[in-house]
């Protein structure tokens, strides 16, 4: 070491001049190429893959994710507790502000709350399936 303080100390954390990255080049060339695609684009291109399916007797086109929320209402429909249960914690986390109505008659003994909270009415009716599978 000299004790001249212009004069650029080698040492660690100061590479020599001469093999520092230059202005301009990328410092890992061979980095991830760009053609290469993250998880969130595989997963909405293979959720957007069209399917060939029949419904009521027709052929139709429809992409993946429209047959598996299909499939899912027909489970739940058909009383499936883990579909409905499914459809439900769907129903809420897309509408949160939408009420929940049934098929009664505004007219019925039981009329629903003009003010009832979705999630509130979700995780009532979880409960109630709960409680009906331990029986």
């Amino acid at each position: 070491m000299s004790g001249r303080s212009s004069e650029y100390q080698v040492g660690y954390g100061r590479p020599p001049l001469q093999t520092r990255f230059r202005n301009g080049r990328s410092g890992n060339p061979k980095g991830r190429p760009k053609g290469s695609r993250a998880l969130a684009n595989i997963w909405l291109r293979a959720m957007n893959e069209k399917v060939t399916i029949s419904e009521n007797g027709q052929r139709c086109r429809i992409t993946k994710q429209e047959a598996a929320i299909k499939q899912l209402a027909n489970k739940a429909a058909s009383g499936d507790k883990r579909a409905i249960q499914d459809m439900l914690r769907f129903q809420t986390m897309l509408f949160p502000d939408a009420p929940m109505t049934g098929s009664e008659p505004a007219n019925s003994k039981h009329p629903p709350p003009q003010d009832a909270d979705p999630a509130k009415v979700a995780l009532a009716l979880l409960h109630i399936l709960r409680g009906a599978d331990a029986t």
